[in-house]
């Protein structure tokens, strides 16, 4: 797997200055976790920077810093410039301005939900513990909630279940 990642980012016009560093950290981060990377969770990648910063030889902030969002020009992305980022999107599609970039998170769990993802599944991927955490975050359609209630009718009554 990280042999094709690394062809990958080789594909992307980038050093092997550059590939052979984040493919190290990978492996550190593999060897900290014993878990693949599909199983990774952001709650590993916290403990793992807690784990950096910690012991007879912890990491500085700033480098902690650089193994968190890092662009594929090798800087690290500010919260300010993906905000920007977000306007300028936001404004390009006409949207309110009342929605910010943590609409995003809110959506994103909707649409997982929605699109019949398991509630632990989708409890994982924004990193919560709780899944009353999660459900605090979902906004699911009247069209869903009816959905819903129509299957657990059919599969309470059966055959005296009908609409009309």
């Amino acid at each position: 797997m990280k042999e094709g990642w690394a062809r990958q980012q080789s594909a992307r016009f980038l050093q092997a200055s550059t590939i052979q560093p984040r493919l190290r950290l990978i492996q550190r981060f593999e060897d900290f976790t014993g878990l693949y990377p599909w199983q990774w969770t952001p709650a590993d990648g916290e403990a793992f920077i807690v784990h950096l910063r910690s012991g007879a030889k912890p990491i500085q902030l700033s480098t902690a810093r650089s193994y968190e969002v890092v662009t594929e020009r090798v800087g690290r992305m500010s919260p300010r410039s993906i905000n920007e980022a977000f306007v300028t999107a936001r404004q390009d599609a006409g949207l309110d301005e009342d929605l910010d970039l943590h609409c995003l998170r809110h959506s994103y769990i909707t649409h997982l939900t929605e699109f019949g993802y398991p509630a632990r599944f989708v409890q994982e991927q924004v990193g919560h513990t709780h899944a009353s955490t999660t459900a605090i975050y979902m906004g699911v359609s009247d069209e869903y909630r009816n959905q819903l209630l129509e299957a657990s009718l059919k599969r309470r009554l059966g055959d005296d279940w009908d609409l009309k």
